[in-house]
């Protein structure tokens, strides 16, 4: 299980990824919501249009004309948190609930991806 120092730096990490701020854009992406209204979208869109007037290429996820947002969180679940939680979990039995959690807005965001994938293809 490590440290004391090991364990406490885990306990604040789940503490930390657990807060409502991390989840708070998911729940904006739902069918329900335009994705236009969410104020994680609309910051992003704020900071392409500024780099646009400065003349600097957009960054990924800022151009309010492309959008991907849906996708690129498909690769963030897939390269950054899923293995995270995973070995996680592994080293931190109690943080399982967290896996799941995770495990089940992966699966919502690929939901999405392949929705509007389809919503392309017609």
């Amino acid at each position: 299980m490590g440290t004391s120092a090991d364990r406490v730096l885990g306990a604040r990490a789940c503490t930390d990824a657990q807060r409502p701020h991390h989840c708070r854009c998911i729940r904006h992406h739902l069918p329900r919501i335009p994705q236009a209204q969410t104020p994680c979208r609309s910051l992003l869109c704020l900071q392409g249009d500024r780099e646009k007037e400065l003349g600097v290429p957009v960054s990924p996820l800022c151009n309010r004309e492309q959008g991907g947002v849906t996708q690129s969180q498909v690769g963030f679940f897939t390269a950054v948190c899923l293995p995270l939680f995973v070995n996680l979990s592994l080293r931190f039995p109690a943080t399982a609930p967290m896996l799941e959690a995770v495990g089940r807005n992966y699966q919502l965001w690929s939901s999405l991806a392949k929705d509007k994938d389809k919503q392309r293809e017609s």
